[in-house]
């Protein structure tokens, strides 16, 4: 054998060395400790359930409904005949719908054409809901559903707020 292979194989012999000497010292130091609780009179041991603490219930700051009693709607219809399905726009739900009927909104062209301070007063009363007519588009979604561009509508924002298909 020539100096060069020799230098080789002294390599991967001190290299296995030393792994096997790391290894042993890595694990070697590992211990499979068990501990078992105490029984009583040799019956198997009781979990132990951790409870949470409990947080005590706060009612909001602001009471909504007492707020949309005082609220003036934009536009006079405060008795809604043959209202629209506001849940059709994007973003109203059934209890955010419930919200808008109450406060006199029922319609598409309502909505169609809110001006920004409108849009800031109801907004200012829509509680945990607020944010929610800028970020979802409800007055451009409202616009296309009042001329009923539906067309128009679905290539914009995709298929109506109700459609389960």
């Amino acid at each position: 054998m020539d100096t060069n292979t020799l230098n080789i194989v002294a390599a991967v012999i001190v290299a296995v060395v030393v792994g096997i000497l790391i290894g042993w010292l890595v694990f070697s130091r590992r211990q499979n400790v068990t501990i078992e609780r105490p029984t009583l009179n040799g019956a198997p041991p009781t979990p132990t359930l951790r409870r949470e603490p409990q947080v005590p219930f706060t009612p909001l700051k602001r009471n909504i409904v007492e707020e949309l009693k005082h609220f003036n709607p934009p536009v006079s219809d405060k008795i809604i005949e043959d209202p629209d399905n506001l849940m059709n726009i994007k973003g109203i739900g059934p209890r955010l719908a419930k919200t808008l009927y109450d406060m006199g909104i029922g319609h598409y062209s309502t909505i169609a054409a809110w001006t920004p301070e409108d849009i800031h007063r109801i907004d200012s009363v829509l509680g945990p809901f607020s944010g929610r007519i800028e970020k979802d588009q409800w007055v451009e979604q409202a616009k296309f559903l009042a001329a009923n561009d539906l067309e128009g509508f679905k290539a914009r924002f995709g298929k109506l707020g109700t459609d389960l298909s």
